[in-house]
């Protein structure tokens, strides 16, 4: 009897030894999205996918608003995530692509705009035992400045998933 409780033991050492020492699985984007990711918070792969991807939607819009005579205002980009993300740096990188296009012209002086920018960054975050997720909803909209009619908005989405492997290495 002695034994058997020694050798069960010893397999419970073991087992507890290989499921402390798994590696978990690597983190990916859902959808066709190739990128290394190592955590499902913001990062610096987000800040680049969501300014490009929101930044070609812009610049693919068939609306009478991208015209090189008007100028753009740029208001604010609101962090309502449960991420800390530093949103002026996201909104200089959609400000210098759409400049560097020459069919943008932007002033600092909101009140001289034609059209404003405004966009609003948020996340939902769910958990269980074996996965995290995070999903991430990037929202802008363009307003004209005289009228205050939404001339254009658009929705960027993102979601890292994390699955905690059974056993690993």
């Amino acid at each position: 009897m002695k034994k058997f409780l020694l050798i069960l033991s010893s397999l419970f050492s073991s087992l507890f030894f290989l499921v402390g020492c798994q590696n978990p699985k690597p983190q990916t984007y859902q959808e066709s999205n190739v990128l290394h990711l190592n955590s499902i918070r913001w990062g610096a792969e987000d800040l680049e996918a969501l300014s490009k991807m929101m930044v070609q939607n812009i610049l693919d819009s068939n609306n009478t608003f991208l015209k090189e005579e008007n100028i753009y205002g740029f208001e604010e980009i609101r962090n309502d995530s449960h991420d800390q993300i530093d949103v002026k740096v996201l909104k200089n990188k959609i400000i210098t692509a759409l400049i560097l296009s020459k069919r943008f012209h932007f002033t600092n002086e909101i009140s001289k705009a034609d059209y404003l920018f405004r966009g609003k960054l948020t996340s939902i975050f769910k958990k269980n035992s074996k996965s995290k997720d995070m999903f991430f909803t990037f929202n802008m909209t363009l307003t004209n400045a005289k009228t205050a009619m939404i001339v254009w908005s658009h929705d960027v989405e993102v979601r890292k998933v994390y699955e905690r492997s059974l056993i690993g290495w």
